[in-house]
């Protein structure tokens, strides 16, 4: 058996723990495992973390505030429908590239493990702020809604494999944006 490390930083803790979630799952992952990954015993591990469930949160944070970097990226701010259309194609892409952890963002898991809501509202601002060009303050929270639950359900059933009668995918994602964008101008 190695010599546990001296020190592990709580960045490299979560990033472990994510990597873990990735791979294994959230039922498989455990203090002891991630302990393990990281070369040391896991009693060190709750100088950073109290539990399995605040781990778990951290690592919810940590990607949530991944995604609101991404849709930051994606929106150039000077034309709502191109930002809107940058923003779900990153969206989409995000969920792909985190296939397993991406679902955890939306399950009903304890609230021990759920994100702070300020940790969410700031992933979401990037929309919000894209949206209420179009609609106006008191709008934008409802239409940012029906662009997430758009895309979010879209996506949903693409990683699930729920699109099984044949077609083109991609087509039929861009036809949906494309829709909502139509909607959202005639609206604002």
């Amino acid at each position: 058996m190695s010599p546990a490390r001296a020190k592990t930083s709580y960045s490299e803790i979560i990033r472990t723990a994510q990597h873990l979630l990735e791979t294994q799952g959230l039922e498989n992952l455990s203090m002891q495992t991630l302990a393990t990954a990281l070369g040391v015993r896991a009693p060190s591990l709750y100088k950073h973390v109290k539990n399995k469930s605040q781990l778990v949160r951290a690592v919810l944070e940590h990607l949530l505030a991944e995604l609101g970097e991404t849709l930051a990226n994606a929106a150039q701010g000077n034309n709502p429908s191109a930002d809107l259309r940058a923003m779900a194609i990153a969206y989409r892409k995000f969920a792909h590239d985190h296939s397993t952890l991406y679902p955890l963002l939306y399950s009903n898991l304890s609230s021990e493990m759920q994100p702070d809501i300020g940790v969410s509202a700031a992933a979401v601002a990037p929309l919000l702020k894209t949206v209420e060009q179009w609609m106006g303050k008191e709008k934008s929270l409802s239409a940012a809604r029906i662009v997430v639950a758009f895309t979010h359900g879209f996506v949903d059933m693409e990683l699930i494999g729920a699109f099984r009668l044949g077609g083109n995918v991609e087509e039929a994602f861009e036809l949906g944006i494309e829709s909502l964008i139509k909607v959202l101008k005639e609206l604002s």
